[in-house]
């Protein structure tokens, strides 16, 4: 909007209202349109992300842009000429009824020219000429490239994450209570390995490649998990699993505890009778008030290798599950392992699915429930690769997590495609690589830069700093591509045109981008939510800071060395061409 405006009141004021406004369009237009469809264009591939959040907002953005754009090329302009009108025929801004004196409204109108003028006069005297210094292009290109090494060494500091504090207000009672989770809490969420498609056969060897007692493979599931559960700080496994299979195992050994007993004529003994079945005075049990002698389920002969047939395995397994621990056997599994495992299909000799229950290490930052989830992950690949058994692991926060795994790749995919659709428009609409190239490299050094801000600011690596990176891409755009236009269909040398170009729009950028900007980016500093202060104001305040500085010093220094060729000499040189075509006919 101030780029139109200011576009209009620096036409001739001689010409008509139509031939100013026409001649504004034609002359900033081409700059308008190109940064509105590389916005556009940015967003919409973000459409494709596959996190949910960045891809809606990246649509809702698009559908935003695309339209402010059409009303500000339609409707604005059809604004802009009747405050112009207004403003001709001497009519108050806010009461357009009332008319003032022609000389009041004249001196007005005189004092509004000189104050849009002095940023002009001070770009096109003053900040180019200092610019145009040779000594200071070297110091400011210096700066801005060790700025963007620094940045690029500061970003592998960024962790991801989103603190549960940050999104609450500063005075809320769950502040309180998450500082005492962190502080006092010493026991971490429980960690689940899931077994898929257990073959408890006699043929198979699974049962030794899963369990931790006697026989069992050293590299067995729950020995590894023991293993693992000895270096806590790698792992983050604070102690072995809890394993219904071996405890099933001792549970049928007869030489244990007897758990598993039967009457004569082959019914189970109830684990619950009083007093208790078996015993050990007379080997009897009471049932309704009636003794029944009771027997171990069978002889340590009847067992292979001590351990369970699959018939014994398919018929004591329920019988363990419904079994309650009693003081004469402690290994009754009802209760503890009720719900670890899925008997769906126990009846062909496999176990759909079966869990083993170990614990997470204390977690008190988001990046330790990060690296938890990544290190359970790569545990149960290397053992699923090593076993050949389906592994993987589970706790109850891993689904709020999921996202941070790929949170990296995600933002630099974004990233990528969005600076990739910048050029691609630049491109279109410029017809210059050398342009488009030189806006592409500035948009990639403000990236870095705000991520570089980020480092230092402590600021994490989420959906809502993802979303806000991939905006700024959009953003920096205003910053870079009404500078480089000008510039480009601007005449004379490369100091010469940079000079012009920050006269007509070094000042529209300042004041209708930057200020703007700046005014509406300082408001989300009063508000007591942590997390607007954090990943609004200050990641907004750092891209408008870094924007400006790119978009007006090192952007110009850049095209006074490196700038294309000026577009206006070829326009020249074509119309001179016609010209003597058509005279020497």
């Amino acid at each position: 909007m101030c780029i139109l405006v200011h576009a209009v009141k620096r036409q001739q004021a001689e010409l008509p209202l139509e031939g100013r406004i026409s001649n504004a369009l034609a002359e900033v237009g081409p700059s308008i349109t190109l940064a509105s469809l590389s916005e556009v264009l940015a967003f919409a591939v973000g459409s494709f992300i596959p996190m949910p959040a960045c891809r809606v907002f990246s649509m809702f953005a698009a559908l935003a842009i695309f339209l402010d754009f059409l009303l500000q090329v339609t409707a604005f302009v059809a604004l802009i000429i009747l405050d112009f009108r207004r403003a001709e025929d001497h009519r108050v801004d806010c009461f357009p009824c009332i008319k003032i004196s022609s000389s009041l409204a004249d001196t007005d109108q005189g004092s509004d020219k000189r104050k849009s003028g002095l940023l002009t006069r001070y770009m096109k005297e003053v900040h180019a000429p200092i610019l145009g210094v040779w000594g200071v292009k070297l110091v400011v290109v210096s700066v801005f490239v060790a700025l963007s090494l620094a940045s690029i060494a500061l970003c592998t500091r960024i962790q991801p994450g989103l603190e549960q504090q940050i999104v609450l207000p500063r005075d809320s009672y769950l502040q309180g209570y998450f500082n005492n989770v962190s502080e006092y809490l010493r026991i971490g969420p429980p960690l689940y390995f899931v077994v898929k498609n257990y073959n408890y056969s006699s043929e198979s060897s699974q049962t030794n490649q899963l369990c931790s007692i006697n026989n069992c493979d050293s590299n067995s599931l729950l020995n590894e998990i023991s293993k693992a559960s000895l270096v806590p700080k790698s792992s983050y496994i604070a102690r072995p699993a809890a394993s219904w299979l071996d405890d099933f195992l001792v549970w049928v050994s007869p030489e244990a505890f007897g758990c598993c007993r039967k009457f004569n004529n082959g019914t189970y003994c109830p684990p619950d009778d009083q007093p208790p079945c078996c015993s050990s005075s007379d080997g009897s049990c009471s049932v309704n008030g009636v003794c029944k002698d009771c027997i171990t389920c069978f002889r340590h002969s009847d067992l292979q290798n001590d351990r369970p047939t699959t018939t014994q395995f398919k018929e004591k397994l329920p019988w363990f599950l419904s079994a309650l621990p009693s003081a004469d056997c402690a290994k009754g599994g009802h209760g503890a392992y009720t719900n670890s495992l899925d008997l769906n299909g126990f009846e062909d000799g496999v176990i759909r699915a079966s869990s083993f229950r170990t614990y997470h290490t204390p977690l008190n930052k988001q990046v330790d429930f990060v690296n938890s989830m990544r290190a359970a992950r790569e545990f149960s690949s290397r053992v699923s690769n090593s076993l050949k058994i389906e592994v993987f692991p589970y706790s109850v926060f891993y689904m709020f997590f999921e996202q941070y795994l790929d949170i990296w790749k995600t933002a630099l995919i974004s990233l990528a495609v969005a600076i990739c659709a910048v050029f691609v428009v630049c491109l279109i609409i410029t017809c210059s690589i050398w342009s488009s190239g030189i806006i592409v490299v500035v948009l990639m050094m403000i990236l870095v830069d705000l991520l570089g801000v980020m480092a230092l600011l402590n600021i994490q690596l989420n959906a809502v700093s993802v979303v806000n990176l991939v905006m700024s891409v959009g953003i920096s755009v205003e910053f870079c591509v009404h500078i480089t236009h000008a510039f480009l269909v601007s005449s004379g040398d490369r100091d010469q045109r940079i000079k012009e170009a920050l006269g007509t729009m070094g000042a529209s950028v300042f004041s209708g981008i930057t200020l703007t900007k700046l005014v509406g980016v300082i408001v989300l500093c009063f508000s007591k939510t942590e997390i607007f202060v954090v990943y609004y104001f200050q990641m907004y305040l750092a891209l408008v800071l870094l924007g400006f500085l790119h978009g007006l010093i090192f952007l110009p220094v850049v095209l006074s060395m490196v700038g294309p060729p000026s577009r206006r000499i070829l326009v020249d040189q074509k119309d001179d061409k016609k010209c003597t075509t058509s005279t020497s006919s």
